[in-house]
């Protein structure tokens, strides 16, 4: 993911959860309704979904994150893999639902200059 955000000018977007993890799914369908948005944030990152799970706790690549505190977790990285933003995905919620425009505004504010 790094090497194609270096190659191509884009920041990453690690999301972080599982099947197990019903917001996850609840997002997965949110972004794949709402196709302009999922094309905006394709075009602005390397969008790289890491599974944790009982099975697989991705234990070696969590390492190098901030603990995420819920989930989907949102980690931000520039194409040299330092961290810019760490957060649950919560804040892109408006009365229980995602939100267009919220995650519109994370997109701008996030991508790469």
């Amino acid at each position: 993911a790094l090497q194609l955000a270096r190659h191509t000018g884009r920041r990453v977007l690690i999301e972080v959860g599982g099947d197990w993890c019903s917001w996850c799914r609840v997002l997965d369908r949110f972004l794949a309704e709402h196709k302009t948005l999922r094309e905006k944030l394709d075009r602005h990152f390397v969008v790289l979904k890491v599974n944790v799970s009982d099975e697989n706790d991705n234990a070696e690549f969590m390492a190098g994150l901030p603990r995420p505190l819920g989930y989907p977790h949102l980690y931000v990285s520039d194409p040299e893999g330092r961290i810019l933003f760490s957060k649950d995905s919560g804040e892109l919620l408006v009365n229980g639902r995602y939100s267009v425009q919220r995650f519109n505004d994370f997109i701008d504010r996030w991508k790469r200059p």
